[in-house]
């Protein structure tokens, strides 16, 4: 059981760091693509 709620809390973790990274990924292209037009 220990086990089950460790494996759920990090995909949990990986979830939100996947979700963190798109969003630094999509502000960052943003302003490349402000910056060039």
């Amino acid at each position: 059981m220990i086990v089950f709620f460790y494996m759920y809390d990090c995909r949990q973790k990986s979830r939100l760091m996947q979700g963190q990274f798109d969003n630094h990924l999509r502000k960052k292209w943003t302003t490349v693509f402000m910056e060039s037009s």
